[in-house]
């Protein structure tokens, strides 16, 4: 099944673009661009007469206008209800007291205009995009957004779907995982930037919570206004009239984020079954962002891991080829940051990849950096910096975001005078206050088989997917007969194998792929020992599988691809089958007992599997594997839940299929013994 909604899911993702040709890119060397003398842009520092801060920013090469309100309280502020601000910044675009979701989507739409909310860890950013002629329209919707907000609680809970599902693909996404560990590491585990959504904290999200955490910010004194682009007197008069409506609260205070509490020096491990690949991050302690020392380590992080001039570029993957594209950055929170150097890897040389990181890392501190590698980073540096300052929106964010966090709007213009007069001793100083060996995390997200190469790098600790620690495995007495023989008892005894000879399921299946979620109908039909038909039907896309023996046949819109049957297929075929692999050549593996769980692991020459039963009913749960497919190796996780009898044995009535590309879930209901005819399972000709 899983191959099935895969080979769905790479048709429907997969875009063909046409290739390009790059001759005359390399036979025409371009000419260097005239010298030029950098001006900071022009802007505009005032306040609205209800304290509304405000940065102007004119720029008349197009007649687009543009608002940017930030207001502070993002996920720092959410306390128990964990994607609290994000919700709410979403919900603000879900309707008004006189428009629906749908109407207010569609009059953004009929002006040509964008209005979008978001949250990050520190604030929420309402952004206003439109043609100057239609600003008054666009500036009638942006009222009744933030002004007769609907907060409907059937649009609550489509959202709350929606990120329910986010978090399921992000236990499948190793960046996310990743960047999860290193918050915790860093901030500990109670710290508001490591407070993260769980799908209890977003089911608990209610309307009043949502409608409480929109009275309690959005006070004047807890926002600033940009306003940039095309705009004259009279649309300022009408911008500053609508942002004027907000009132001041003279005792606001933002919650207090706590301090810091960072783990325990040590390597950082979350194992992600079946992967091909690990996510290494040499994580360090940094400072807040409007300490002067955060500028100095976000140069190192340049030097360690900025595209081509970087070290990581250099050494790990033009010297080694232990990866495509590494990099490294110095995160910018209001508070306490953190640098990270990142690099995703073969498995098979993770350890060699965390060894060349760390050197390249710690020898700034211990060695320097030359003036000709100091010199090549800082005109990176700088010229990435000038050439963004081509968008007014680049200004804009860059001294908003920069004030909430505590850094003056002037520092920006001699950005580049400072970063010209740092010298070798500066960076090696800075090295070595934060960037030594001894203050380096290690932290992976890969297979098991690398957690024991780990150990040469310090104390491993490992965390599950939900970045929650874990133990290592228990010692159980069953070897793989014991635990296959106790889940065949579960779902009904040995007699499944004589009494169900058919099988049939039919029910609903609904995908999320690229942020779209797309339903439809599923059907499938089985008959022992070794055959199998799948039908699903999704967004005007049929997809057949018919499995007979050792032959698979899949059809996606008219394209047909036959197969050799893939072993772990025929266990596939009824979903009390896993029994039968006793009788094949596969490997078994008992890796022990883990959260009351029990692990299973069973492996040939062409897949891995890891199988896990709950340790009290020893029904199945879930299982993982990797496929290959023209995106690359893709690890999926199938879990099956709410077993519910049918006649005398248990099935699996949802089943959700999870990977970082997408997720789908099914709900089924089941017929025992229906008749089919064998031509079901051989596609018509």
């Amino acid at each position: 099944m899983i191959k099935v909604i895969l080979a769905f899911l790479i048709l429907f993702t997969l875009k063909i673009n046409a290739e390009e040709k790059l001759d005359s890119i390399f036979l025409n060397k371009p000419e260097p661009l005239d010298k030029f003398d950098f001006t900071f842009p022009e802007y505009k520092l005032d306040f609205l007469s209800n304290g509304v801060k405000l940065y102007l920013i004119h720029d008349d090469r197009q007649e687009i206008t543009n608002l940017r309100l930030l207001i502070g309280g993002g996920s720092s502020q959410d306390g128990k209800l964990a994607g609290l601000s994000e919700i709410t910044a979403n919900m603000l675009l879900k309707g008004t007291k006189t428009l629906s979701a749908e109407q207010l989507s569609e009059k953004i739409d009929f002006y040509g205009a964008s209005i979008y909310a978001s949250s990050n860890d520190d604030y929420i950013v309402l952004n206003i995009t439109t043609l100057s002629k239609y600003l008054n329209e666009v500036l009638d919707l942006t009222n009744k957004v933030l002004f007769e907000p609907k907060f409907d609680k059937k649009e609550l809970e489509k959202l709350k779907k929606q990120y329910k599902a986010a978090l399921i693909s992000e236990k499948s996404d190793p960046s996310s995982l990743a960047s999860k560990l290193s918050k915790k590491v860093i901030y500990g585990n109670n710290h508001e930037y490591s407070n993260f959504p769980t799908n209890a904290t977003i089911e608990n999200i209610t309307i009043k919570d949502v409608e409480h955490f929109y009275k309690n910010h959005l006070y004047s004194n807890n926002m600033s206004l940009a306003i940039f682009g095309f705009y004259n007197d009279k649309d300022l008069s009408n911008i500053y009239n609508i942002f004027n409506k907000f009132k001041k609260k003279e005792d606001f205070a933002l919650k207090t984020v706590s301090e810091t509490k960072s783990l325990a020096k040590g390597v950082y491990f979350i194992e992600r079954e079946s992967s091909v690949q690990s996510a290494v991050r040499i994580i360090a302690k940094g400072v807040d962002f409007a300490n002067d020392e955060y500028e100095l380590l976000s140069l190192n992080s340049n030097i360690v891991g900025s595209s081509f001039t970087g070290r990581l570029f250099k050494i790990l993957r033009e010297k080694y080829s232990y990866t495509y594209s590494p990099s490294a950055i110095v995160t910018s929170r209001k508070y306490t940051n953190y640098f990270s150097a990142n690099a995703d890897v073969k498995a098979e040389v993770t350890d060699s990849s965390i060894t060349v990181m760390k050197s390249l890392i710690s020898t700034l501190a211990t060695e320097g950096i030359s003036n000709e590698e100091l010199d090549a980073i800082k005109k990176y540096r700088i010229g990435n910096y000038l050439m963004s300052f081509e968008n007014s929106d680049f200004t804009t964010t860059l001294i908003q975001n920069g004030e909430f966090k505590g850094v003056r709007a002037k520092t920006y213009e001699t950005f580049t005078t400072r970063l010209n007069n740092y010298k070798q001793k500066d960076i090696r100083e800075s090295a070595a206050k934060f960037l030594k060996e001894s203050d380096l995390y290690v932290i992976v997200v890969g297979p098991a088989s690398v957690k024991e190469k780990l150990k040469q790098f310090g104390n491993v600790f490992e965390f599950d997917k939900d970045i929650k620690p874990i133990s290592d495995f228990e010692k159980i007495s069953l070897d793989h007969e014991d635990i296959l023989e106790k889940y065949i008892d579960a779902v009904g005894g040995d007699k499944v194998f004589k009494e169900i000879k058919t099988l049939q399921a039919n029910g609903n299946i609904v995908v999320n792929a690229n942020g779209q979620e797309i339903s439809g109908k599923y059907e499938s039909y089985s008959k022992s020992p070794n055959k199998k038909y799948t039908s699903q039907d999704i967004a005007q896309t049929k997809q057949e599988t018919w499995i007979n023996g050792n032959e698979t046949t899949i059809s996606v819109s008219g394209m047909v691809q036959n197969n050799k049957t893939n072993e772990f297929e025929l266990y596939d075929i009824m979903p009390f089958y896993l029994f039968k692999m006793e009788d094949s050549d596969l490997k078994f593996t008992v890796l022990g007992k883990r959260n009351n769980e029990i692990y299973l692991k069973v492996n040939n020459k062409e897949e891995e599997r890891v199988y896990k039963f709950d340790a009290m009913t020893y029904l199945l749960k879930s299982y993982n594997t990797s496929q290959e497919s023209p995106m690359g190796t893709i690890v999926l996780d199938v879990n099956y839940n709410n077993y519910k009898l049918f006649g005398k044995y248990k099935l699996p009535t949802q089943i959700e299929n999870i990977s970082s590309i997408f997720t789908s879930s099914l709900v089924l209901d089941y017929k025992i013994n229906p008749e089919l005819e064998d031509s079901i399972f051989t596609p018509s000709k």
